[in-house]
């Protein structure tokens, strides 16, 4: 498991895409165009943010050789994280959403495998009860991209 203070490859420079995403379809769309397709060896978590608005966060985060099964000193540094990304955006915590994609080897299915569930369980019951906007949870493949959790509540669209 990475160390949760040296161990993650943070990438702030990514140019984020300035149309917001305002819907779980075009959320998933937005992983699709993110991520690199082709084989996959391990486990990656990538973490994103969007803004109240809807735009990205230009913080992109990769949590290379994160364990098949989800663990909550893991996702006591994914909240840690979401307060400093917070923080750097100068928000309150709450008006961010985050944004989770699980890249890993294996088909998706139409059903989530037992591990993707795992995952599903421990956000539900150590994530998304501490955030405001909850989280979003994508699975990644290498050819395409799933979404196993919703976003809760999306900002009314203006105009």
């Amino acid at each position: 498991m990475p160390d949760l203070c040296h161990g993650w490859d943070m990438t702030t420079a990514h140019s984020a895409p300035s149309i917001p995403v305002t819907d779980d379809v075009e959320l998933t769309q937005r992983w699709a165009d993110l991520l690199t397709p082709g084989p996959l060896e391990g486990h990656t978590l990538w973490l994103a943010w969007l803004r109240p608005d809807g735009t990205m966060v230009p913080t992109l985060v990769p949590i290379d050789e994160v364990p098949e099964h989800g663990t909550l000193t893991l996702v006591s540094g994914l909240l840690a994280l979401h307060d400093a990304v917070a923080e750097s955006e100068r928000c309150d915590p709450d008006d961010l959403h985050l944004t989770l994609t699980l890249e890993r080897p294996g088909q998706l299915a139409e059903d989530p495998t037992e591990r993707d569930e795992e995952w599903l369980d421990l956000l539900d019951e150590a994530v998304t009860p501490m955030l405001d906007q909850g989280c979003s949870f994508h699975v990644f493949d290498g050819r395409s991209v799933q979404q196993l959790i919703s976003r809760r509540v999306w900002p009314q669209r203006r105009g």
